[in-house]
């Protein structure tokens, strides 16, 4: 006697490569998750903007730190950690360097700065260098 010939349904022999692969996509997605970066050159310092060498960094009050450098045409360049900034110096006021948004007072050794609601910076100073 012949054995019967056994036919798999086709929705059955779909069904199992089809949850292979949805298992090998979520487990790489899951993986992607916890690894630190898929970025192939190098690493991602998180938007971080490096101070130019020719930039003075200046320390205020609540430990709030930025970097300035002056420009040849009597303006200032304000780094911050994410991002930079150009301000021109005030027609009105000569201690006084703005964009608009972002101000900057330069009144002898006292320096602020102020840029929209979030950044309020007094008391700013040159560091010295510890001994």
């Amino acid at each position: 006697m012949n054995a019967p010939i056994l036919v798999r349904p086709l929705v059955h022999s779909l069904a199992r490569p089809l949850v292979r692969c949805a298992a090998l996509c979520a487990s790489f997605a899951l993986a992607g998750c916890s690894m630190g970066s898929l970025w192939p050159f190098g690493r991602d310092d998180t938007g971080r903007v490096p101070p130019p060498e020719n930039a003075v960094q200046y320390a205020c009050a609540n430990n709030a730190s930025f970097y300035l450098r002056k420009l040849p045409d009597d303006a200032m360049w304000v780094i911050y950690t994410d991002r930079q900034i150009r301000l021109d110096k005030d027609k009105d006021d000569p201690k006084r360097y703005t964009n608009g948004v972002a101000t900057l007072t330069i009144d002898g050794a006292d320096v602020s700065l102020s840029d929209g609601p979030q950044i309020n910076y007094s008391g700013c100073a040159i560091p010295t260098a510890k001994k």
